[in-house]
């Protein structure tokens, strides 16, 4: 699963998980990803994720993220999207 994601400022990608990973590359604007926790279930700390960078999070991730300006990003999620919240 691939799809390119339009977020406002503000706006915020409720808690999810990625069974296969995901990988994220931000085009425009800036990201934070917050709340993360490992597979293990331990926290994570928040990342900023600024146009021009790319993240990757680990199959069994979960996380939420809130747009801190107007951004636009591709993600590639291999194994899909599940909500978690």
């Amino acid at each position: 699963m691939s799809f390119l994601v339009r977020m406002a400022r503000g706006a915020r990608a409720p808690r999810h998980d990625h069974a296969g990973g995901e990988e994220t590359f931000m085009l425009s604007g800036t990201l934070r990803i917050e709340h993360s926790t490992d597979a293990a279930g331990a926290p994570v700390a928040d990342v900023v994720v600024p146009a021009g960078s790319y993240l990757f999070a680990p199959p069994g991730e979960t996380h939420d993220g809130v747009a801190l300006e107007d951004c636009v990003f591709f993600v590639g999620a291999p194994g899909g999207v599940g909500r978690t919240g």
